[in-house]
């Protein structure tokens, strides 16, 4: 469900409200066979998953709009929160070479968690001279999750109980609070816009995890970061833009990637967080050209970026065949890189072309040494939309990854396709669309891993191809509400 809606007060005020609200259950059901070459029999693995989900994201907004480039005051409240219920029962089962199967091994796990959250901010726009203009804000983040984690049927060996897991009921919490201010200033002289910014914040971050039978453990950290950025912009007198910017961002880990928690696809397969995962800090320096011709428009952007602490999945696979993932910090990551987006538009087509091609290289020290790798990578993606009449078109969207070197392994390629049909009905106000998604069936995702001398390869199908249709009726006025933030902290599992 979403709501959308503003209140003009006064011609220079406005109150607006935002909310989108989800509710919603997933089952799926996985079976793998494992064999190994030239050994008789196999192993047959089965899980059955079922996740209930439940979020909200609420943002209430004044407004005081003198002139939207030069004088505004804006303060905002926004409300996250997510409810997660999750049930996995797993079942193993040994088959001889001869076809003839043993007990089966069965378990149950059950975990339940809930993530509010809550941002503020007070944002002030003023012009400082003619081309001067200057941006001020105060942002207040509280994030916070607590979880359970329940194992209520131990190990049961055709339907016998044999002894509970080691993994034993606990519970966890987790606490963050982030208080920063930043400001922005911008200067405009002929074809030259310059635009400077620098944010300052102290952060703290607490966990504590509660198991039912032993010691409670705390971790937790205080920090303070300084990210400047600088952008500068020159545009010629045929239109040609060039640009160059250097920023430095911060990526805080979510509560799904600090839940202790052992999650098991299957018995070979594990996950378990890591409360020990510190934020990444990332320099970032961009260059760009684009140039606009009659027929559209040409991008190029190569970047550099150099992450410390870079937060990074990382899998590997133990003598035994099982893969352990997790996350953690590694020391450095680099790539460098370059985007290439060209747009053209004809009589009745028009159509947007991107390439992705970049080196990158992780340095994993001591924390992980199977993990650290070079590799070269590319992707590429399109859209093109053909104007049959004045209310019918025709789209199609394609996207390629290709295979390429990560942490713990080799993710294999990636390809998928959208086709759709869209009819405009009551001039603009109304929109009939049908959609056929992954026609192919290309949309599969896989992972090599080789860590101990041990080899482990998983291919998936994602399953994605879907038909649907959707139905969109517009009426009134579009509120005028920003979009939130990129460091907005959306709704965390």
């Amino acid at each position: 469900v979403t709501l959308r809606g503003e209140a003009r007060l006064t011609r220079e005020q406005a109150v607006a409200l935002d909310v989108v609200a989800s509710d919603g259950v997933t089952w799926r059901d996985n079976a793998v066979d494992y064999r190994a070459p030239g050994v008789p029999g196999f192993l047959v693995q089965e899980s059955g998953t079922r996740t209930a989900l439940r979020t909200l994201d609420a943002t209430l907004a004044w407004r005081r709009t003198l002139d939207p480039a030069r004088d505004a005051l804006a303060v905002e409240l926004r409300r996250t929160e997510v409810d997660v219920r999750f049930a996995n029962r797993l079942a193993r089962l040994a088959v001889d070479g001869v076809g003839v199967p043993g007990p089966t091994t069965t378990t149950v796990d059950e975990a339940r968690g809930h993530t509010p959250g809550w941002r503020t901010q007070v944002e002030w726009i003023r012009g400082v001279g003619p081309r001067t203009k200057l941006e001020t804000g105060l942002v207040g983040i509280a994030r916070e999750n607590a979880s359970r984690f329940d194992r209520p049927q131990g190990l049961l060996e055709g339907g016998v109980a044999v002894q509970p897991l080691p993994t034993p009921a606990a519970d966890f919490t987790w606490r963050e609070r982030v208080g920063a201010g930043y400001a922005v200033l911008s200067h405009t002289r002929g074809r030259v816009d310059v635009q400077g910014g620098l944010r300052l914040e102290r952060a703290s971050m607490r966990t504590t995890v509660t198991p039912d039978a032993g010691a409670t453990t705390r971790d937790g950290y205080d920090y303070a970061n300084a990210l400047p950025s600088l952008l500068a912009t020159v545009t010629t007198a045929t239109g040609v833009q060039w640009k160059a910017s250097y920023a430095r961002r911060l990526t805080r880990p979510d509560a799904g990637q600090l839940l202790p928690f052992v999650q098991r696809e299957d018995t070979l397969n594990v996950f378990t967080g890591n409360v020990r995962v510190r934020p990444e800090r990332a320099d970032v320096i961009e260059v760009g050209w684009q140039a606009t011709r009659r027929w559209g428009t040409v991008q190029v952007t190569p970047y550099l970026r150099r992450v410390r602490d870079a937060i990074r999945y990382v899998r590997t696979v133990d003598t035994a065949g099982i893969a352990r993932a997790t996350f953690a910090n590694l020391p450095v990551a680099r790539a460098l890189g370059a985007d290439v987006n060209v747009t053209g538009r004809a009589t009745r087509l028009s159509w947007v072309a991107s390439v992705n091609v970049f080196r990158a290289r992780t340095d994993a020290g001591t924390v992980a040494p199977d993990v650290s790798f070079r590799t070269l990578g590319w992707s590429t993606r399109g859209n093109a939309t053909w104007r049959l009449t004045a209310v019918d078109e025709l789209v199609l969207s394609a996207q390629y990854r290709a295979p390429y070197l990560a942490e713990g392994g080799e993710v294999r390629w990636l390809g998928t396709t959208t086709l759709a049909y869209r009819r405009k009905l009551r001039g603009d106000q109304a929109l009939l669309t049908f959609r056929v998604i992954d026609p192919f069936a290309t949309q599969a995702w896989g992972l090599t891993s080789t860590s101990g001398g041990v080899t482990q390869r998983l291919d998936r199908n994602v399953g994605a191809r879907a038909v649907g249709v959707a139905f969109t009726w517009t009426t009134g006025r579009a509120p005028r509400l920003r979009a939130p933030r990129p460091d907005d902290p959306g709704p965390q599992g």
